[in-house]
């Protein structure tokens, strides 16, 4: 049962990887949407693995081996990987990456708010002094550098 397990791990892994860095070199710039990738990728990589097996299936060459073809796949995707690094492919992942971990860290719980400080006891009003005949009124309803007319209209 495990041994099945492994195998159709191995072969999704054999089937994305070559055709994921396939779109890394055809494709190096930002112009599709992961889900789109991965379309690309699944085809191209069935399309990689068809020629690989193409290659090592020739009659002169009696190639088609596992071992070998898992070889062949793992050294496609690595030359693929360094054709994709000197014309900037590689920083695709790095934005997927990116934006997975903004996704995770939405959706981690919030914090909880540390709890009310005690309000300091409220400021009593000061009054200006008022003018012989005036009506005090509270320096809080001047504006900043406005000068008391004492109520007089100026």
């Amino acid at each position: 049962m495990i041994e099945k397990i492994g195998y159709v791990l191995l072969g999704c892994f054999l089937l994305l990887l070559p055709g994921f860095m396939l779109t890394l070199v055809l494709f190096p710039k930002q112009g599709f949407d992961f889900w789109s990738r991965i379309a690309l990728s699944v085809g191209f990589g069935a399309m990689a693995l068809i020629y690989i097996g193409v290659i090592l299936g020739r009659p002169e060459l009696k190639m088609l081996r596992f071992a070998l073809f898992v070889g062949a796949v793992l050294l496609f995707s690595a030359a693929c990987g360094a054709i994709a690094y000197f014309r900037g492919g590689l920083k695709i992942p790095a934005a997927y990456a990116r934006a997975a971990m903004r996704v995770l860290r939405k959706l981690k719980p919030p914090q909880p708010s540390p709890p009310p400080q005690a309000q300091p006891p409220a400021e009593q009003k000061q009054l200006e002094e008022p003018k012989p005949g005036e009506t005090p009124r509270p320096v809080s309803q001047q504006a900043p550098g406005e000068k008391s007319t004492g109520g007089r209209d100026v």
